[in-house]
């Protein structure tokens, strides 16, 4: 699913856990900004809540949410590459 924060539009997979949207999270200390990206549990039913590491840039924020150990599209169905 495409998502945009920040006049940036990224595209990320739901929740593993649970399959809610997930959510970006930027925020900025007094030299950069940085980002996160988290389960919106918008379902109530994850208990993992998993949650990126801070990062510089939105897209290396979204490629370690992305990060899987099966093919999956971003918008939650399979790929066959």
């Amino acid at each position: 699913m495409q998502i945009e924060y920040g006049g940036q539009t990224v595209n990320l997979f739901r929740c593993p856990f649970c399959g809610s949207t997930p959510l970006i999270h930027g925020y900025q200390n007094r030299m950069r900004q940085w980002y996160r990206i988290r389960c919106s549990n918008d379902n109530e039913k994850c208990r993992i809540m998993p949650e990126t590491m801070a990062h510089l840039k939105l897209v290396d924020a979204a490629a370690d949410w992305n990060q899987r150990d099966w093919n999956q599209a971003p918008d939650g169905g399979e790929t066959n590459a």
